[in-house]
C-alpha cells in the first residue's frame, strides 16, 4: 500500500538530489502524504492512496513549477508498507 511520497531530481550525470528548485529557484523537498480517513476501509485506503500517487506523478511537478532551463527529470520515492502501518 502505497503512503505518500516525495519527488527527487535525477540529474544528467546521473546524482540525485532530493532539494528540488521550485520555479523562483528555491530548494526544497516535495513530498505528499495520504492519511486514512476515520471509518475508511483498509481496501479503500489502499485504493484512494493508490489513485492520489498515480495523479500525483501524471501531473506533479508541472513546468510551471520548475526553474527555466533545469535539466533533468523527476524520480519519485514511494513510502509504502501493509495496511497495518508495519
Amino acid at each position: 500500500m502505497i503512503f505518500g511520497g516525495e519527488i527527487w531530481w535525477l540529474r544528467p550525470d546521473g546524482t540525485w538530489t532530493a532539494d528540488v528548485p521550485d520555479a523562483s529557484g528555491v530548494e526544497g523537498c516535495w513530498t505528499w502524504d495520504v492519511k486514512r480517513e476515520s471509518g475508511e476501509t483498509g481496501p479503500a485506503f489502499a485504493q484512494r492512496a493508490a489513485e492520489t500517487a498515480l495523479d500525483l506523478v501524471a501531473k506533479w511537478p508541472d513546468p510551471e513549477s520548475l526553474p527555466p532551463g533545469l535539466s533533468g527529470e523527476p524520480l519519485y520515492n514511494l513510502e509504502w508498507g501493509t495496511a497495518d502501518g508495519a
